[in-house]
């Protein structure tokens, strides 16, 4: 079989059908779970009228939404390793080595991205973009939040720092580690950025008006996994980041980034 017989069988191989299904599920549980306007609304009824604070209610909603979109996503990659043979938990990890070089660019290119932001993007590309799709109805919510309120909730903040980092790391792993890949095989360097890229943006449904700014984010994250070739960077480093970014509100004593 040659290579041109081969990229055409994977093309129309099942891959499509499976992963569509497997984006669309994971996303409307984050969706329905992170969203006020379904699940979290009652979830958070649920903790205030057992007498919890309604702030601690919230952060009780997002940690319990944290874990069960963790369990969706590593759900669909044991899932996928046993339908898309030959694919391998080893080999989806990558764990010859820890690159941390890939982390190291990951947060310099965010760091860059989040300095033009600042100075230039947000006014004149993000907000105005941001503001057309909320007065569509498109859902948000704000990139990072934070209450100092909520630090005297030490128990409650540990809980939502591992139940956020329990889903953004099997998320890197899926769009990343198993289907950029995927979609490298078949369409090859350039098709593999944008599309993962793209397709991780829409996944996040619950903050559509969002979409221009997460779709640079995805940008840089999939062009530094693509030249590492290696997951590790960009599954620590998102978490990490988002953490990092939660820090330094609290630092300027900022409730909105």
């Amino acid at each position: 079989m040659n290579k041109a017989t081969n990229i055409k069988q994977r093309r129309k191989s099942t891959f499509w059908i499976y992963n569509s299904g497997f984006i669309c599920f994971t996303g409307l549980i984050n969706l329905i779970f992170e969203h006020p306007r379904f699940i979290k609304r009652y979830v958070i009824t649920f903790f205030t009228n057992r007498g919890f604070p309604e702030i601690e209610s919230i952060l009780l909603a997002s940690v319990l939404s944290g874990i069960i979109g963790g369990i969706s996503l590593i759900a669909v990659l044991f899932t996928i390793v046993k339908i898309e043979k030959p694919v391998s938990i080893r080999s989806l990890l990558s764990l010859y080595q820890f690159d941390w070089r890939g982390l190291c660019f990951y947060f310099i290119a965010l760091g860059a991205l989040n300095l033009i932001e600042y100075l230039i993007l947000r006014k004149y590309l993000f907000h105005p973009v941001e503001s057309l799709l909320l007065s569509l109805g498109f859902p948000q919510r704000p990139a990072y939040s934070f209450d100092p309120v909520l630090l005297q909730f030490k128990w409650l903040n540990s809980m939502a720092i591992i139940s956020m980092c329990w889903i953004e790391f099997p998320e890197e792993l899926y769009f990343r580690g198993y289907f950029q890949k995927e979609i490298y095989k078949r369409f090859g360097t350039f098709w593999s950025i944008i599309l993962s890229a793209l397709i991780w943006d829409i996944w996040h449904f619950f903050s559509l008006a969002m979409i221009l700014r997460r779709f640079f984010v995805g940008l840089i994250t999939a062009v530094i996994f693509h030249w590492r070739n290696n997951v590790w960077g960009v599954a620590v480093g998102h978490p990490l980041g988002n953490r990092l970014l939660v820090l330094l509100l609290i630092i300027l004593g900022r409730k909105i980034l």
